[in-house]
């Protein structure tokens, strides 16, 4: 346990008081090395960098490299402000899903904080926030769905069911057999709650 620490005025310091902790001789502490201020940046550094893995930080230098080449394509300053940032959303949205901006704009804005420190409240503007929206709803794919299961398709399923079925032939049509013909009475799954949709 600490004693409270000790307050000494010192005059040589012109009346600066100086903070002296007295260890009590029971307190035991490990013999840890001694490090220089270098020793401290780069364990900092490796502690800092350590925070993202390894592959989140390859995307993130794709993503600012890739904000730096569309600058230098276009002619554009570094410095990033809320213009460039949507016309860069708007060109990078043509070429790659719009969904993947939202990543693009994370590893921009951890890549170069350092150098601009207002990068991050730059990149959560409202203007940024409706150019990723709108750019999502105007370039993004069309969901991709598997047909759905006709009666056509289930009666081949059971014509191709062995004569002598196994246990688990017979589980997997009763399933679907089953399922089919229950969830497809769920409106839920056919059609929307909403008619205006």
């Amino acid at each position: 346990m600490l004693h409270a620490p000790v307050f000494a005025l010192l005059v040589s310091d012109g009346g600066v008081s100086e903070m002296n902790i007295s260890i009590p001789q029971l307190a035991w502490q490990c013999k840890h090395p001694h490090w220089l201020m270098g020793t401290f940046c780069e364990q900092w550094t490796l502690t800092l960098g350590a925070v993202v893995e390894q592959s989140t930080t390859h995307t993130y230098t794709s993503a600012a490299t890739s904000y730096i080449t569309f600058c230098n394509l276009h002619s554009f300053p570094t410095e990033p402000t809320v213009e460039r940032l949507c016309f860069y959303i708007v060109y990078m949205s043509h070429h790659i899903k719009p969904m993947t901006m939202k990543l693009y704009l994370l590893g921009i804005c951890t890549e170069l904080e350092p150098f601009y420190p207002d990068i991050c409240s730059i990149c959560s503007s409202k203007l940024i926030s409706c150019t990723l929206a709108r750019c999502m709803k105007l370039y993004g794919s069309l969901a991709k769905r598997k047909w759905a299961l006709t009666k056509s398709d289930l009666l081949t399923i059971i014509w191709l069911t062995p004569h002598c079925p196994s246990h688990d032939d017979l589980l997997f049509n009763t399933i679907l057999l089953v399922g089919w013909h229950c969830l497809l009475r769920l409106g839920e799954l056919i059609n929307h709650d909403t008619l205006s949709l």
